[in-house]
């Protein structure tokens, strides 16, 4: 079997699932993650990069299974990395051979801990390694979904060198997902798709029987064909409609704040200028980050749903003294199953062992008799 080692550039690490012993050295902050591949995130040294020890996989090296895992993981830890090249090891600790994966693409990478994550970032239970393991697995089966579009989507709002394409980012991606969500549902269900109109055939026969008289009315600078099919696309729920309609559509339906709704519903902004405020508008910096935030999270609870993760996820409120992030009110608890599995942890290593030590019995100065001098 070959270990594959390499440097992780970027990011940090939450608190681990993975205690290590090396003798009398003893390391908590380290993560067991299990995709198509099992990862080992270790942080040997809080100044330099973390150690990523890759486990496992299929037979012969498949880079493709590689880079879903390592997608997950980006998303998982909240924050881009990269991966240049791997080293592959033996048993006994021989180089075996080399792959250049050059995984991460060109986002700026930064080494810190891990705050602002899709999932909450816990002492008790290791939230990462279950979503990891959920969207890893979810990625490589359900291929019909754009993943890759939420993912770099989620990816871009934390590096975005801009708030304006971090929220567009956002909107664009939430449709996306939604809609593929959506037609996935009505794959399943062999149902119609959701219209503005009682009868899908009984508009567009009343659009052509009134095609000509729709034609005169044509501006002569305007091409007649592009007004009608406008008139016949009518019809379709408006792109800031398909968001609220894959959320009821869902099993169960997925019901959050009306605050939440209204921010989708701004998406023809950033969509017609660019920008997140209407032109003129003032930006406010704390209420403009929380409107990330909260499209943030609702991306984060449709990867949920898709990846069939029901732990908890970050939301977007930062006045709590407790928690960062609380998760917002409309998000279910977790099922027994899915905490028992956020609670494992994993022990790897050898432990010394010294013999046992007694406390000296106390003694004080005051209570000893005075040595006698020679």
């Amino acid at each position: 079997m070959v270990r594959w080692v390499a440097r992780l550039k970027g990011g940090g690490l939450p608190d681990g699932n993975l205690h290590l012993f090396a003798g009398s050295r003893f390391s908590a902050r380290n993560l067991r993650l299990e995709g198509a591949h099992t990862w080992y995130l270790l942080e040997v040294d809080p100044k330099e990069d973390l150690v990523v020890v890759v486990d496992g996989g299929p037979t012969p090296f498949d880079a493709h299974a590689l880079g879903i895992d390592f997608t997950a993981l980006q998303v998982a830890l909240g924050t881009p990395l990269r991966l240049d090249v791997l080293v592959g090891f033996d048993g006994p600790g021989n180089v075996v051979g080399a792959a250049g994966v050059d995984l991460g693409g060109n986002r700026e990478t930064k080494r810190r801990r891990r705050i602002d994550g899709p999932v909450p970032d816990d002492r008790d239970e290791s939230w990462v390694s279950v979503f990891f393991h959920r969207l890893a697995t979810a990625m490589a089966r359900a291929s019909e979904l754009p993943w890759g579009v939420a993912c770099n989507a989620y990816l871009d709002s934390d590096s975005d060198p801009t708030i304006d394409g971090q929220y567009l980012k956002l909107q664009v991606a939430l449709e996306a997902f939604a809609n593929a969500l959506l037609k996935q549902a009505e794959r399943k269900t062999k149902a119609e798709p959701r219209l503005l109109v009682k009868s899908r055939d009984a508009w567009v026969a009343w659009v052509q029987e009134h095609a000509d008289e729709l034609r005169k009315m044509v501006a002569d600078s305007a091409k007649q064909d592009v007004f009608v099919n406008k008139v016949r696309s009518a019809m379709n729920l408006p792109s800031s409609g398909v968001v609220a309609d894959a959320l009821s559509r869902l099993d169960p339906p997925l019901i959050v704040d009306e605050m939440v709704l209204d921010e989708v519903e701004r998406r023809n902004i950033p969509a017609h200028h660019a920008t997140m405020n209407k032109p003129g508008e003032d930006y406010d910096i704390d209420r403009d980050v929380e409107r990330v935030d909260v499209l943030r999270s609702l991306l984060v609870a449709l990867i949920a749903r898709a990846c069939r993760y029901d732990g908890p996820i970050a939301g977007w409120v930062t006045t709590d003294a407790v928690n960062w992030k609380p998760q917002p009110g409309w998000w279910a608890a977790p099922s027994s199953e899915t905490l028992a599995e956020a609670r494992e942890a994993f022990v790897a290593g050898e432990q010394e062992r010294f013999p046992p030590t007694r406390p000296k019995r106390f003694q004080s100065r005051l209570s000893r008799k005075p040595s006698r001098r020679r």
